[in-house]
């Protein structure tokens, strides 16, 4: 199997230190794709596996005190104006905290490409594919409005923060120890993965890889969170009992990413039978109010009833940078109303 190689300018690949073999690099094979990082490091993955597989940089062997952040795309490439195109964009992200990257050995008209950006440490990511950094927002989803086709978000370590993959049929939910697929049409959770494996959309043949870094168990009963949250709009109120299909433990550091995040897909709206992902709305307010004492909520013990309401309005326009159309569907009377109220469970001003 074809390896990668990490390289730094001035140093030999055994003087970086990472604990891992280094190989000597050779001549990439065809169909790779080598993204190159000034003073960091060079890497090589195949494309008919899939997969990411490269050294990244702890945090604290970087000394540029950064975020690894990994954004691997597969490219269906026909035409060399798209070639053009995911190079431009790949500039527009680069300042002077990322490193530009160089993209070669692209070989038309197929090829799975892997993008990678380097990050301050102090850059939020959250959840649809949002880099809150000048221009990446808006190429990320240029990328993804392409439908180029499977994005993920790594962090340095190689846990998997958010990886959300959306065809027709199909919807790819990750935490840092299951996935959930989901069928896009019913809105249905469909199977819960918790082993690395390929997905194939039986309808349009979508391709999706499963990338599974840590051991864990799934557990649908409990949510700890700095806050549980209940969330409602001023038209319908959303039951936090029985919403969250699926969730995973939420360990936050103040400035920095997530380890995880609250996998809580659905919210259902009772008036509009409408559905928010939870997660989403969850993980924004948890960067934001990660200085709160931890809260434990078992979901078989409480309800809707019994939960204490203090509301916090958020402007929908502040909202909408973090919950882009292409992963959720808000209803119009939403949008219209533009504003969500957020319900801590024990009572604590916002």
């Amino acid at each position: 199997m074809y390896q990668p190689v990490v390289m730094a300018k001035g140093k030999l690949p055994e003087q970086i230190g990472l604990g891992q073999p280094v190989l000597e690099l050779r001549e990439p094979p065809k169909h790779t794709v080598v993204v190159k990082y000034d003073m960091l490091r060079l890497l090589s993955i195949r494309k008919d596996t899939n997969m990411t597989s490269s050294f990244l940089v702890e945090p604290d062997s970087n000394p540029y005190n950064t975020t690894i952040v990994t954004v691997c795309i597969d490219l269906h490439i026909t035409s060399a104006p798209q070639i053009d195109e995911i190079r431009n964009a790949v500039r527009a992200t680069t300042t002077k905290d990322t490193y530009a990257l160089e993209l070669t050995q692209i070989d038309p008209p197929l090829i799975y490409t892997k993008v990678f950006i380097y990050m301050p440490h102090t850059t939020a990511v959250l959840p649809g594919l949002h880099i809150d950094a000048p221009n990446c927002h808006m190429v990320l989803h240029d990328l993804a409005k392409s439908q180029f086709g499977d994005i993920r978000i790594l962090t340095s370590k190689g846990r998997c923060l958010i990886s959300s993959v959306r065809c027709q049929f199909l919807w790819v939910e990750c935490t840092q120890t299951y996935v959930l697929l989901f069928d896009a049409k019913a809105q249905k959770s469909i199977d819960v993965i918790t082993e690395r494996r390929p997905i194939m959309c039986t309808e349009c043949n979508a391709r999706f890889m499963v990338l599974k870094t840590t051991e864990g168990n799934v557990n649908a009963n409990r949510i700890n969170v700095r806050r549980s949250l209940q969330i409602s709009t001023t038209l319908a109120p959303i039951s936090l009992n029985n919403a969250i299909m699926r969730s995973a433990e939420l360990t936050t550091t103040r400035g920095d990413i997530m380890a995880e995040y609250v996998c809580a897909r659905m919210f259902q709206m009772s008036s509009t039978n409408a559905q928010l992902s939870g997660s989403l709305i969850i993980q924004r307010f948890m960067a934001v109010y990660a200085e709160r004492s931890q809260v434990s909520l078992d979901l078989k013990e409480y309800n809707a009833r019994k939960m204490p309401e203090v509301t916090l309005n958020i402007p929908y326009s502040t909202l909408n940078i973090h919950l882009p159309t292409r992963f959720i569907s808000l209803p119009e009377t939403f949008r219209e109303n533009g504003a969500v109220k957020v319900k801590w469970i024990d009572g604590a001003e916002a």
